[in-house]
């Protein structure tokens, strides 16, 4: 089958309208509003001021970026791999205790996060990690083992603030 010229050319034109749209779909998902801001050529990037981040698309981090978490974003490798950036920033946002927001937003994305994505395991798996044999910790490391014995829509259930911190 022959492509169409202007078939080929009404697409390319919609996606420069759309740039990079897969970070924006994944930050509506998440409920997070965000602002776009295109400084000349070079430099482009998407904020969420709520959670201090920014996306920079193939840009380097500048003074102005200071105090800010910057996602630096590769367009070719998020041309062949969309979701390479996700793992990043949902480790972020774990860290920082920004799930609670999203649990509080949407009770539905954040238990598509924890179980159908499979954060739960992941996040009592690192608190145990982090926990490691320190006498400090060896509650977070025991209350985490206990945990991962249980069914997750139980422990979302009784407690779903257990997920909204790493530590």
């Amino acid at each position: 089958m022959i492509k169409d010229v202007q078939v080929d050319k009404w697409l390319n034109k919609k996606r420069a309208k759309t740039k990079f749209w897969e970070i924006k779909v994944f930050l509506k998902g998440l409920h997070l509003k965000f602002e776009e801001h295109n400084k000349g050529k070079l430099t482009y990037y998407i904020a969420v001021p709520l959670f201090g981040i920014k996306f920079k698309i193939n840009g380097i981090e500048e003074p102005d970026d200071r105090g800010w978490k910057v996602f630096l974003i590769d367009v070719d490798k998020l041309k062949s791999d969309p979701a390479y950036y996700r793992e990043d920033l949902m480790w972020y946002l774990v860290e920082k205790g920004y799930m609670q927001y999203i649990r509080n937003i949407s009770e539905n994305v954040f238990k598509n996060i924890l179980m159908g994505a499979g954060w739960a395991v992941k996040i009592m798996k690192k608190r145990i990690e982090l926990s490691g044999k320190d006498p400090e910790h060896t509650f977070m490391r025991i209350t985490a083992e206990e945990m991962l014995k249980l069914p997750l829509a139980k422990i979302i259930s009784f407690n779903p603030g257990y997920f909204d911190y790493l530590m």
